[in-house]
C-alpha cells in the first residue's frame, strides 16, 4: 500500500471514529458502511488494484454519508432553529477525505459559536461555508482559547479559517460567516521567484491564491492588525498596521489579506509569485521545510532552492 494512500486511509478512519462519537444513533450504520468501504480501498490498494468506477461509487456513498452526518449534526443541535445545507458544484474524492477529517473539528467550533436563529453549511471543492445569526452582544474573546485550539489543529493541516461579519435587517443580530478554505494541495505550491537576488525560491501553500489583494484602498487594511513583510532579502519585519509607504506604491508585490478569527493578517511579499506544480519544484532544488527564522546565507549558500515557507508558523 502506498504511503500517501496509506497514511490518507488512517486519516479517514480516525475522522470517522471521531464522527462516531459525535453523532446520534440514527447514522451510525452509515458511518459502519464507510468503515467497511474504506477498508475495501485498502485492500484494493494493497493488491494494486485500482478501479476508477469503485472509487467513483465509494465516492458517491461518502457524499451521501457526509450529507446525512451534517443534516444529523444541524438537527440534533439546532433542530429548532432555520437550518440549511447543501452541496456547491462536483466535490472530488480526494476532497471527501479531506472533509472526512476536518468535519469533526468544524463541528466543535459551531458547538462553540452557538448560532441563534438560523444557521446555514455549504460544502463544496474549495471551502466549507458556514453561516448564521449571532446576537449583537456575543462575546467571541470569551471563546478565544477553545476556539484557538481547534484552529490551531486545522492551521497545521495548512486549512486556513476566516469570517465576515455582515449586518441584518434585525437590530439584534449580526451574520457572521465562516470559511473553511480545504484548497490546499500537497502537488502545487505559491511560488516567489527570488533567485536573482538570493539564488531560491520561496513556496509557500497553493492556499495563498485565494487571499490575493489588488486594492491597496481597500478598508481592511487601515484597520489595526498583524502586516508581515518580507522584503527582497527575504528578511522578515513585522508591523501592527500596514505601512503607509506601500499605500500609494504601484503594486508591484504580492499582497494579501487574512481575515482570521481574533488576528486579522495581511502578508507583503517584495516579488509577485505564480502557482507551481510539486514536480517542477523538484527540479530546482528541494532543501526542505523552512520556519521563519531562516538565514539568508543558509538560502544563498545553495545555489537556487526551494524554501517553504511555513505561514502559520511565521504567524505565531
Amino acid at each position: 500500500m502506498k504511503s500517501v494512500v496509506k497514511d490518507d486511509y488512517h486519516k479517514a478512519m480516525d475522522s470517522l471514529e471521531d464522527l462516531y462519537q459525535l453523532a446520534d444513533s440514527s447514522v451510525i450504520p452509515i458511518i459502519n458502511r464507510a468503515f467497511f468501504y474504506l477498508g475495501e480501498i485498502k485492500d484494493k490498494s494493497e493488491n494494486e488494484f485500482i478501479f476508477e468506477q469503485k472509487y467513483e461509487h465509494i465516492a458517491n456513498f461518502l457524499e451521501s454519508s457526509v450529507s446525512k452526518m451534517i443534516s444529523s449534526f444541524l438537527m440534533k443541535n439546532y433542530g429548532s432553529k432555520k437550518i440549511f445545507h447543501k452541496q456547491n458544484g462536483t466535490i472530488s474524492f480526494k476532497k471527501w477525505n479531506v472533509l472526512l477529517n476536518v468535519l469533526p473539528t468544524v463541528f466543535s467550533i459551531i458547538n462553540l459559536i452557538k448560532y441563534e436563529s438560523r444557521i446555514s453549511l455549504v460544502l463544496s471543492e474549495k471551502w466549507i461555508e458556514i453561516k448564521g445569526d449571532i446576537g449583537i452582544n456575543f462575546n467571541l474573546q470569551s471563546l478565544r482559547h477553545k476556539i484557538s485550539d481547534l484552529l490551531v489543529v486545522l492551521f497545521k493541516n495548512n486549512i486556513p479559517v476566516t469570517y465576515k461579519l455582515d449586518e441584518t435587517e434585525s437590530t439584534s443580530f449580526y451574520e457572521m460567516s465562516l470559511f473553511i478554505d480545504i484548497t490546499h494541495d500537497e502537488n502545487l505550491h505559491y511560488i516567489v521567484d527570488m533567485k536573482e537576488e538570493l539564488g531560491l525560491y520561496l513556496a509557500f501553500s497553493n492556499t495563498f491564491s485565494n487571499y490575493s489583494l489588488s486594492d491597496l484602498n481597500d478598508q481592511r487594511l487601515l484597520v489595526k492588525h498583524l502586516c508581515i513583510e518580507i522584503n527582497e532579502n527575504a528578511t522578515i519585519s513585522k508591523y501592527d498596521f500596514f505601512p503607509k509607504r506601500y499605500c500609494r506604491a504601484t503594486l508591484d508585490k504580492d499582497i494579501f489579506y487574512f481575515n482570521f478569527l481574533f488576528r486579522p493578517v495581511s502578508l507583503i511579499i517584495s516579488k509577485k509569485g505564480k502557482i507551481f506544480p510539486a514536480d517542477v519544484l523538484r527540479d530546482f532544488g528541494d532543501t526542505g521545510s523552512e520556519s521563519s527564522n531562516y538565514q539568508k546565507d543558509d538560502a544563498s549558500s545553495h545555489g537556487e532552492q526551494v524554501k517553504y515557507i511555513d505561514f502559520f508558523d511565521l504567524i505565531s
